[in-house]
């Protein structure tokens, strides 16, 4: 699976799959699926969480279905990434302000944390012990990422508060004020 580049469709409730003759599959997930980001793991299969539905997806190198891992009501699967290790699937629950563990190996949930709401993006540290977490909607005052140990017990660290920018001057790239929509997240 390493040999593609795997694609979310959200308009359309699909993913794509593309080789290095630029050849094309679309899987299809389902009306009302919503998928919203995609990871792979090391044997490669995709992990797919499908907001719409309420389910992790997962699917073979060959586009067929593998499995599906279902969800609570109103849990809005968002983010997702594997640890480095290549042991665990994290994955944010955007509806129920929620981070879940899964093992890769059987898909089993092997942890639960809440944090707040809108938990979206997911960064893991280079030696899978920690986690870093976006608000996506901050509060009032400030934006937050939320830093979680990775140990047996999933646990919040702390939260990292992101103040308010009083300096920058606005321009129609930038502006003043809250860091909010915090949509994305890497560790360098």
């Amino acid at each position: 699976a390493r040999n593609f580049l795997w694609l979310v469709n959200p308009d359309n409730d699909s993913i794509t799959r593309v080789n290095q003759n630029s050849e094309i599959l679309e899987v299809s997930l389902g009306e009302g699926s919503k998928p919203r980001n995609i990871a792979v793991d090391n044997s490669g299969i995709v992990w797919v969480t499908c907001e719409g539905s309420d389910r992790i997806e997962l699917v073979n190198p060959d586009g067929s279905r593998h499995s599906s891992i279902n969800l609570d009501y109103g849990s809005a699967p968002f983010g997702i990434a594997i640890t480095p290790d290549g042991s665990q699937a994290l994955v944010t629950l955007y509806g129920k302000g929620e981070l879940k563990r899964y093992s890769i190996s059987t898909r089993n949930e092997t942890g639960s944390l809440a944090l707040g709401a809108t938990a979206r993006a997911i960064a893991i540290t280079a030696n899978s012990n920690r986690a870093l977490v976006t608000r996506f909607i901050s509060p009032e005052n400030n934006g937050e990422v939320w830093d979680v140990n990775l140990g047996t017990n999933l646990s919040l660290s702390r939260t990292i508060t992101i103040q308010e920018d009083v300096t920058t001057d606005d321009t129609s790239a930038s502006g003043r004020g809250v860091p909010n929509y915090l949509s994305a997240i890497s560790i360098d």
